[in-house]
């Protein structure tokens, strides 16, 4: 299930504002009436519509079958907590990797950049293997990061580790994050246009 959150959540459109900010095909959304960040991220919730409902369908159906021979037990309860921290884990990678999309104003040759921070950020989230794995220091330490409340928080709550105050804390958590995130980036943002030339017709 941290491969199928990871899969929901996953991005790539930081490659394309790089393109956009080293290209000069920014300029466009600075002369029309079209927020550059409210047109990335409806594009990005539009792209996850079809994508999100065949992926959970079949780990709907494989959850069925391993839960039919005894092999696993989710209840109702840990679905909707699952179910209810989704969207939050969502919005909040959208964030994360927007705020970082940024760097491309400054690094001309940003596609290494934000493979090595993607990497950085697959492992951070829990995705790759429980953040529980390195210890309970790194795993605290983890937790006060965005990263962990992406994919290792909703896998958590589908597994009924947490409490439901415990999620309703998390999603309480993931907000907030994405309300700092989404400011720092604004900041970035601003200071990055005034940086910004595009020439040509």
């Amino acid at each position: 299930m941290a491969g199928v959150t990871g899969k929901l959540i996953a991005t790539g459109f930081e490659y394309e504002i790089a393109t956009d900010i080293k290209e000069g095909g920014l300029a466009k959304f600075m002369v029309q009436p079209v927020h550059y960040f409210a047109y990335r991220f409806c594009r990005f919730i539009g792209g996850k519509v079809i994508q999100s409902a065949v992926v959970l369908l079949a780990a709907a159906i494989l959850l069925l079958c391993l839960s039919l021979e005894g092999q696993i037990s989710f209840g109702l309860s840990y679905i909707l907590l699952y179910i209810l921290a989704l969207p939050g884990a969502l919005v909040l990678n959208f964030v994360v990797y927007y705020a970082l999309s940024g760097i491309a104003f400054w690094v001309t040759e940003s596609a290494g950049l934000f493979y090595t921070l993607s990497l950085v950020i697959y492992v951070a989230s829990g995705t790759v293997f429980p953040l529980t794995i390195f210890g309970d220091v790194l795993a605290r330490l983890f937790s006060l990061l965005p990263f962990s409340y992406t994919v290792f928080f909703p896998v958590n709550a589908l597994t009924g580790k947490l409490t439901v105050l415990e999620a309703a804390k998390g999603i309480g958590v993931q907000w907030l994050w994405i309300v700092v995130l989404a400011a720092l980036s604004r900041w970035v943002w601003q200071a990055g246009v005034k940086r910004f030339v595009s020439v040509g017709g």
